[in-house]
């Protein structure tokens, strides 16, 4: 989202539905509902309580080794 604001390095403050309405009104020339087919989120209700609400929202990295490739024997369950 080109529109989000980075906090710190790998931490960005999550937009709400009208930073995506705003941007798309400013860079579509036209008007964003037409567009926009869902609703907000439950940090965007919980701000009209208390603006400092925030959310966390963590992400598990893609990453790729080969040793996930290994299919031989292991004498080892990997179960518990």
């Amino acid at each position: 989202m080109p529109y989000t604001v980075e906090l710190s390095k790998a931490v960005f403050y999550m937009p709400s539905i009208k930073d995506e309405y705003n941007y798309l009104k400013r860079t579509l020339g036209k008007d964003p509902a037409e567009m926009i087919k869902t609703g907000t989120s439950n940090v965007d209700y919980a701000r009209n309580f208390n603006p400092d609400a925030f959310e966390l929202i963590t992400e598990v990295p893609y990453y790729h080794d080969l040793r996930i490739e290994d299919t031989a024997y292991y004498w080892r369950s990997t179960r518990r």
